[in-house]
């Protein structure tokens, strides 16, 4: 459901000690979906000190009206939760559906009744819309970092082999196993440079097709994702422009093979 790279990131993010509800906004993910992920990767929380039972506590009592929007939910824990965002994860309140609109803890002998009320979270129509638009730019997002990894390591692997095949130049041009290691080398470079230039391709032709969600990219986007620079983007977007206005069309290029 979620990429690795959002899992690694999340995994990093252990190393910030920030709150929950701060590493998901920087990771540009909601908290319900920081708090499944790393529970997926059975993280335990810093800030609450779990120990290993406290995962497997069930909820004593959750209820919820659907006509009035509003809901209660208590939990017996083992520890005595500070802040909104601690209550949210010890409750596992799906912040995208129901807002946390009250609180209160009591001590029950060696443990704690944690008690919420929430509320319905209420969208408007410019809400959906602007959820819309952020799940289609998302969509669009994932797919060019993954391409800008597919790019990097494709250059990567060709600077790997084009390092191997420099280092056998010096080599006795002589020595029949030192050719066939260096034709092999050159092989390898070809290829690796090939598909770098496929990599590249599907990158540039990724780019110009998503032109206009590119140039819309939020700022809060691109300040949680340091990888990401839309001017440098945007410029690359135009070179390539560029580059496909000098090609030779399909058509002139057949009638000069015919002449």
């Amino acid at each position: 459901m979620y990429s690795q790279e959002l899992k690694d990131r999340v995994a990093k993010s252990r190393d910030w000690k920030l709150s929950n509800v701060e590493c998901a906004r920087r990771l540009g993910i909601t908290l319900d979906e920081y708090l499944k992920i790393k529970k997926s990767l059975g993280f335990k929380s810093k800030n609450l000190k779990y120990n290993s039972d406290h995962n497997t506590e069930r909820i004593n009592s959750e209820s919820y009206d659907l006509e009035k929007g509003t809901g209660k939910i208590e939990k017996l824990v083992s520890v005595n939760p500070k802040t909104p965002e601690e209550i949210i994860e010890i409750l596992g309140i799906d912040t995208t559906e129901w807002k946390l609109s009250q609180y209160w803890n009591k001590e029950r002998s060696d443990k704690w009744l944690v008690s919420a009320l929430v509320t319905k979270v209420v969208k408007t129509k410019e809400d959906e819309e602007a959820d819309k638009k952020f799940l289609q730019w998302k969509k669009a997002h994932d797919k060019l970092l993954k391409i800008i990894i597919t790019v990097n390591t494709a250059l990567e692997k060709h600077q790997t082999e084009l390092e191997k095949a420099k280092r056998l130049v010096d080599l006795s041009p002589t020595d029949k196993k030192v050719i066939n290691r260096r034709d092999t080398a050159e092989n390898n470079v070809s290829i690796s440079k090939k598909s770098l230039a496929d990599s590249v391709n599907d990158y540039n032709d990724f780019l110009l097709k998503n032109k206009d969600y590119i140039f819309n990219i939020p700022d809060v986007i691109i300040s949680k994702n340091p990888t990401l620079n839309k001017m440098a983007l945007l410029q690359r977007i135009e070179e390539y422009e560029k580059e496909l206005a000098t090609r030779p069309s399909a058509s002139s290029s057949s009638s000069s093979d015919e002449e």
